[in-house]
């Protein structure tokens, strides 16, 4: 699978990482996976640096972020933080952003001082808390 994930239960941080080409089915397989950890409301900081081509069309961007949107989770998301240098698909990765962001806060970043910079702005929350 290329995403990968690890957490950081005390300070409920989840960071993830990107390598090789990645489909709808591994986003939302991910999704579900820190869902089951109940690690959702975390902040989460994806390095998506390694992604590779071909990215995903706008149109998988569309049916992913719609996905994301419309799925029945039990915990409000944590704010995530997506590094991705590449200009391709950092301009996908902001589709993504826009789509969901009304949902939960995210953002998309060329740096990855700048993402923990802006992760660093979030406070954990007290487990039971929305």
């Amino acid at each position: 699978m290329p995403i990968s994930y690890s957490l950081d239960r005390p300070r409920q941080f989840v960071r993830t990482t990107v390598d090789g080409r990645v489909t709808v089915e591994d986003i939302l397989g991910h999704l579900e996976a820190v869902r089951r950890e109940q690690a959702l409301p975390y902040a989460e900081l994806i390095d998506a640096d390694g992604a590779a081509r071909p990215f995903l069309s706008a149109t998988d961007i569309w049916r992913a972020a719609l996905q994301v949107k419309t799925a029945q989770l039990p915990a409000p998301f944590g704010p995530r933080a997506v590094i991705v240098r590449d200009d391709a698909a950092f301009g996908l990765t902001r589709i993504f952003t826009n789509i969901v962001s009304g949902f939960f806060p995210i953002e998309a970043f060329r740096s990855r001082e700048q993402a923990e910079e802006w992760l660093s702005g979030w406070q954990p929350r007290p487990p039971g808390v929305a």
